[in-house]
């Protein structure tokens, strides 16, 4: 071979190494991109997943020289799923809430414990209840129950008294009274303990009612001063010691809603000891007692026995009896003392002339009637 022959020969060579350069790269490029695209990338995506948004980015393959071939279509490949999960789930926000915030405690304010002065019982099934109050109060709640039962809230108010007109007559009910604070900007709604409970008898309009006494007791009868519910049991020339002999049976069978007793002129006739009035008091007080065990809820009016104009029944006598006829009214809750005396006497302590029957001792017909107004408007609330 001539030099010509040489050189040609190994040009050829060279191209032939060129290109076969060429085709093992084209062939290693497209096995390496058949690689990134698994069968996941083309299967569906699941629900609720982040959708890639914008063109996904492709890093161009590297070739080693550029061969004049047509360049195999490249298909996109999905941003990962994972990148995307790590942009939004990663990143924690605090909520800024009230919860987050230290809340201190308002402090609380002492307030005086209300006592129930009095309750008022009407005739007609109203109760009013009195009690003392706290400067700092702003309002009262009013709580109630029946015996055997639980206290319920009935009422609100900012007064110190409230009207309960829901009881039903009959039935004793407990009442008690707790103070309130409003809530200020320096301290907490405060409450005051509440009040001691009392006990009152809700009362009705009596259907049956009883007088039971002496001859001067008889007289509201004799002179048809009574009421169609109301019956005497009165009888002349009785004393104290002989009503539980007498008529004290019937009277209790009789069942009264309300009694009224006056009894004891005879015992006042002349100049009595004190040990005497006594023993005259302690009779008394046993048909009192007698009364209200039969009927517990039984209204008893003990009425002081009239004054007279007459010496031989001293007022000295009659006035030391009605103060322990008034001793036991305050000692019973069943019981009330009528100061019969400050509706028809005049101004020197003695039954009034205008009332007199002549005999100095027993009433007038205008007697009876005042003192039977008298005692129903007296009775309208206990």
């Amino acid at each position: 071979m001539n030099n010509k022959t040489l050189k040609g020969l190994g040009i050829l060579l060279l191209i032939v190494a060129f290109l076969y350069a060429g085709f093992e790269g084209l062939v290693s490029d497209r096995a390496n991109n058949s690689k990134v695209y698994p069968a996941e990338v083309y299967a569906e995506e699941p629900e609720n997943s982040p959708v890639p948004t914008g063109n996904p980015t492709l890093q161009p393959e590297p070739t080693a020289k550029a061969v004049p071939t047509a360049t195999p279509a490249v298909q996109p490949t999905a941003a990962p799923e994972a990148t995307t999960q790590a942009t939004t789930a990663n990143i924690t926000v605090e909520p800024t809430t009230a919860q987050n915030i230290p809340v201190q405690k308002k402090p609380k304010q002492k307030i005086a414990k209300p006592k129930i002065k009095r309750i008022d019982a009407y005739e007609n099934s109203v109760q009013k209840i009195y009690w003392t109050g706290d400067n700092k109060a702003d309002y009262y709640l009013v709580f109630r129950k029946e015996q055997g039962g639980k206290y319920k809230q009935i009422g609100k108010t900012k007064k110190l008294m409230y009207t309960d007109k829901k009881g039903r007559g009959g039935r004793y009910y407990y009442y008690r009274i707790q103070a309130v604070m409003s809530e200020t900007r320096v301290s907490a709604r405060s409450f005051s303990s509440k009040s001691k409970p009392v006990k009152k008898l809700c009362r009705k309009k009596p259907a049956r009612v009883a007088y039971i006494g002496d001859s001067v007791m008889s007289g509201f009868a004799a002179y048809g001063a009574l009421n169609s519910n109301e019956r005497s049991f009165a009888k002349v020339s009785l004393f104290v010691q002989q009503i539980k002999s007498t008529f004290l049976g019937s009277v209790n069978a009789y069942k009264p809603d309300r009694v009224y007793i006056m009894c004891g002129t005879n015992n006042c006739v002349g100049i009595q000891s004190q040990a005497y009035l006594n023993g005259v008091r302690n009779d008394y007080a046993y048909v009192v007692d007698s009364i209200h065990k039969a009927n517990p809820k039984c209204e008893i009016v003990i009425m002081g026995v009239g004054n007279t104009r007459s010496s031989r029944v001293p007022n000295a006598t009659v006035n030391s009896f009605n103060r322990l006829l008034k001793g036991i009214a305050d000692t019973r809750s069943y019981a009330v003392y009528f100061n019969t005396g400050a509706y028809i006497n005049d101004g020197s302590g003695s039954l009034s002339q205008a009332y007199s029957a002549g005999d100095g001792i027993h009433w007038s017909s205008a007697a009876y009637r005042a003192v039977h107004a008298r005692l129903l408007e007296f009775m309208k609330v206990l």
